[in-house]
């Protein structure tokens, strides 16, 4: 679900941005759909999704925590 909310809110922002900011929101989504697809395949992935939603102090997205987790739980999978 909050992969839906962010998704949705960078496509918004894309139609009325300016050349070079539509240009650094097209490669967030890419980026976005890459972790969503990944997290599809990770255990306990949707236990922290709620990180996604995190904002730094712009009010811009803050992927870095939920990238991290994610790592983290990539790695516990394939280290059992």
């Amino acid at each position: 679900m909050s992969f839906k909310k962010i998704i949705s809110e960078t496509e918004k922002s894309i139609a009325t941005a300016e050349p070079v900011r539509k240009y650094q929101l097209k490669q967030r989504l890419k980026i976005l759909k890459a972790l969503q697809a990944e997290a599809k395949t990770i255990k306990g992935a949707k236990d922290i999704e709620k990180l996604i939603l995190k904002k730094d102090k712009f009010g811009r997205p803050f992927f870095s925590d939920y990238q991290e987790k994610l790592k983290a739980l990539k790695d516990l999978q394939s280290n059992k």
